[in-house]
């Protein structure tokens, strides 16, 4: 009871916080209801993920093989975790505000690996909306089957021999199967708990695009 109260208090203290900034309108935190040309840079960050995690999806994932899955962090924010398939580099993001821990819910729109928990693919590019964050990935083509050539092979074969035929057509597109890309779909909600007395009142302040950060060492340290 006593922990509960002291919960209260302090929710009582943002909101009285909150009410002396003004509206969210005032401020921004509802920018979404205007039209672009009202935007401001300072407001259109908020439709951008934040320098810094950018950055480092950019210069660590992007263009290499990764494996993309969620950690479920039980009374804390969950963890999205990136690991370049080729460097090992583990890339660990997450969400959220101060008391708010936010849940994570990974989907495949597409692909062969749909249904499964974990996602693989190389990375291509990543885009932020509302809630959520898409990671397009590109499977690596399949091949090489160089019986779809019969004419080249035919034609190959009358100046060089078999191995050097192989050799030629596995070299050419049309001996390669192109795998069509797919997109993962990250979705961030709020957690519920017994405890948690932030939900009611901030409710009105949905987690946006600019609230992905880089996780920090120990949170990072947790999703190993």
């Amino acid at each position: 009871a006593g922990l509960r109260g002291a919960a209260a208090r302090r929710a009582i203290r943002v909101l009285k916080a909150a009410a002396a900034m003004g509206s969210p309108a005032d401020w921004g935190a509802l920018c979404d209801s205007a039209g672009e040309e009202d935007l401001s840079p300072a407001s259109s960050k908020e439709h951008c993920l934040r320098d810094e995690v950018a950055s480092a999806v950019a210069s660590r994932m992007i263009g290499s093989e990764v494996t993309i899955g969620v950690e479920v962090a039980h009374g804390k924010a969950d963890l999205l975790v990136l690991t370049n398939a080729r460097t090992c580099d583990r890339l660990v993001l997450t969400v959220g505000r101060l008391g708010r821990p936010v849940h994570l819910q990974l989907a495949a729109a597409a692909g062969p690996t749909a249904s499964e928990a974990w996602q693989q693919g190389r990375l291509v590019e990543v885009t932020a909306a509302d809630n959520r964050v898409v990671l397009r990935l590109e499977r690596p083509p399949e091949g090489p089957f160089v019986d779809r050539l019969p004419l080249r092979r035919r034609a190959l074969l009358q100046v060089l021999p078999q191995l050097a035929v192989d050799e030629v057509l596995m070299g050419l597109d049309g001996a390669w199967a192109l795998s069509l890309g797919h997109e993962v779909v990250v979705s961030a909600g709020e957690k519920t708990a017994v405890n948690n007395l932030w939900g009611p009142f901030m409710s009105w302040w949905p987690v946006g695009p600019s609230d992905w950060r880089l996780a920090s060492t120990r949170e990072a340290v947790a999703a190993v």
